[in-house]
């Protein structure tokens, strides 16, 4: 019985680096892109790769992804499919939130920063497409560090906790500029997006007439 278990533990350790080797598109799965795929961070981190080195295919690989749903369901579709598989709209939200400053070197955040307060009044506006679109979760009641960690979640970033501040009679908690929920892959992550942008290249771009 123990060797039936060791034999299945195998088999099923197997299966799941196959599995990686196909989402990822990777000949080799290193110990570390299994932790990150058992963390469920795959999608945070394509979905960065389309906020910045793929960002010219988005569209492209969207179009894809509809030609082969609407070949799969016989030309219907279901809306909350497609915007769980598609990205132009959720690359386009996240850009109009300017997430960029939030990566700066030396930038420190809290609840009374003025861009932070900007940020959560436009998430505020727009609330129930932010959730459907990105998945956020944001409540109404959530604060602006909260908010915006909630949108960096998605792209597997957040903001460090640094330290308190005396803000009259309270704490004021200090957070950090942005930094990646992806240290386990910090060597690997420039190698995988430098692979998906070749893939689509291949893919994508038109070769040039001789």
């Amino acid at each position: 019985m123990e060797n039936k278990g060791n034999l299945r533990e195998v088999e099923e350790k197997q299966l799941n680096k196959h599995q990686i080797k196909q989402r990822y598109g990777v000949e080799e799965v290193t110990e570390e892109l299994v932790e990150a795929d058992s963390k469920k961070l795959y999608s945070g981190l394509k979905l960065r790769f389309w906020l910045t080195d793929g960002r010219r295919y988005v569209e492209d690989n969207d179009r894809l992804i509809l030609e082969k749903m609407k070949e799969r369901n016989q030309g219907s579709f279901f809306i909350p499919d497609m915007n769980k598989k598609l990205n132009v709209t959720k690359i386009k939200l996240l850009e109009l939130c300017n997430l960029d400053k939030y990566l700066q070197e030396g930038s420190e955040w809290s609840n009374k920063s003025p861009e932070l307060i900007k940020l959560q009044e436009f998430v505020f506006k727009d609330l129930a497409r932010f959730n459907q679109v990105l998945g956020c979760g944001i409540a109404i009641t959530d604060s602006p560090i909260t908010v915006v960690q909630k949108i960096l979640k998605q792209i597997n970033q957040r903001l460090p906790y640094l330290r308190n501040l005396r803000d009259g009679e309270k704490r004021l908690r200090i957070y950090g500029a942005a930094t990646s929920k992806l240290d386990v892959l910090s060597h690997q992550e420039n190698q995988l997006f430098a692979k998906w942008l070749d893939q689509c290249k291949s893919k994508f771009d038109v070769p040039e007439a001789a």
